[in-house]
């Protein structure tokens, strides 16, 4: 449980929902192809929202999403356009933003974008020893670049049971895939 002084105590912050939660994306090189993303704004009042677009991995053994800042030389975050990258949510309703990726001929396999909306607010606290947490919302974005020297290829490297026999249902398997294409 977080305790925090009575002084420090701020308004709640923005309150949103994203949709999807993820998109995949496939497609040929040399095309453009596009998705819907879309904020709605839970709260009774308007919010200004503005759009980030970072880069995202698979970190560890878990594959957790791991949101990152691009490198410079990222050519891949220039076939990115949105629609508008920055708009004011208004109460209980969805804004919608379309995002479009021209993916140049010399594309080729996988590309993972994290679109982040940031709500552009000020926090004021009356505490002078307080800490301000920043989150934003984000919608994990897989493009796939369909090319012939594409090799989608999974090893199973475990297999368990919590049971050496089952008698009855339900039963409790724990599977390990291991990505061993490119």
């Amino acid at each position: 449980m977080l305790f925090r002084p009575a002084s420090a105590a701020a308004a709640a912050g923005p309150n949103v929902t994203t949709s999807p939660v993820s998109v995949t994306l496939s497609t040929q090189p040399g095309t453009i192809t596009s998705t819907r993303l879309a904020l709605r704004n839970n709260g009774d009042a308007p919010i200004n929202m503005s759009l980030q677009l970072d880069t995202f991995s698979a970190d560890g053994a878990s594959g957790q999403a791991r949101i990152q800042t691009p490198p410079a030389n990222d050519a891949s975050i220039s076939w990115v356009h949105f629609s508008q990258t920055s708009f004011t949510t208004q109460p209980n309703a969805w804004s919608y933003i379309q995002m479009t990726i021209n993916v140049p001929k010399t594309a080729s396999l996988g590309y993972y974008y994290a679109v982040l909306f940031k709500p552009s607010i000020s926090v004021s606290l009356n505490g002078a020893n307080t800490n301000v947490i920043n989150g934003y919302n984000a919608i994990l974005v897989l493009l796939n670049a369909v090319t012939p020297n594409e090799h989608p290829q999974l090893q199973l490297a475990s297999f368990s049971s919590d049971k050496k026999f089952y008698e009855y249902l339900p039963t409790t398997f724990s599977i390990n895939i291991h990505n061993i294409g490119n």
